[in-house]
């Protein structure tokens, strides 16, 4: 891994275990990284440099991580659904601190100069998850378990089901269970489709 890297993921674990924040010293993160400041100055010209490129590479690797469709193209509506929100789930869980990043009062809080790059990303993130759904609803449609005649604005619904339900189960103070969460959405979003 590369030096550049190292201090990234640094950056990304601090957002993690402590919530996103800008009020960290370019000493702070050399220490957390163990190098010199200077080195810092090597790889990013200033502080908010370094945290777009952790905001970019964690909204990236986010993508990843997530980006199971090879694995769901054999699988039939029911199961591409629940192991695709399964996966998202558990992304979720795993970056409970830095899935603020995800929300639009989030890009609010950034300086101007990083503002658009990390609003088109997270825009690839939401156009993404609309095909994947879309293209699971489709399935759903030729398998006969959706009606035919189902209206966006019902998917429309649905989204915001499975999203808000992402948010809901990242919270720490929810304790729910992975399976619960999954069968709930799925019986949700059949009544919500027919």
């Amino acid at each position: 891994m590369s030096r550049r890297d190292q201090i990234l993921d640094a950056l990304i674990e601090t957002f993690n275990k402590e919530g996103f924040k800008t009020d960290f010293t370019m000493s702070e993160l050399a220490d957390c990284v163990d190098i010199g400041k200077s080195t810092l100055y090597e790889y990013f010209s200033n502080k908010d440099e370094i945290i777009k490129a952790a905001i970019v590479k964690y909204v990236e690797s986010s993508i990843d991580s997530v980006d199971i469709s090879s694995e769901l193209v054999a699988l039939n509506f029911e199961d591409a659904f629940k192991k695709q929100l399964e996966v998202l789930l558990i992304v979720a869980s795993d970056s409970r601190s830095v899935l603020e990043t995800l929300t639009s009062g989030f890009i609010q809080k950034l300086p101007e100069s990083m503002k658009e790059e990390i609003k088109t990303k997270m825009e690839g993130i939401r156009q993404l998850m609309f095909e994947r759904f879309s293209s699971f609803f489709i399935k759903g449609m030729q398998e006969g378990v959706i009606p035919l005649e189902t209206d966006l604005t019902k998917g429309y619904i649905v989204t915001s089901l499975v999203v808000g339900s992402i948010f809901t189960f990242s919270d720490s103070r929810n304790k729910l269970s992975v399976d619960t969460v999954i069968h709930e959405i799925y019986e949700a979003i059949l009544k919500i489709l027919h």
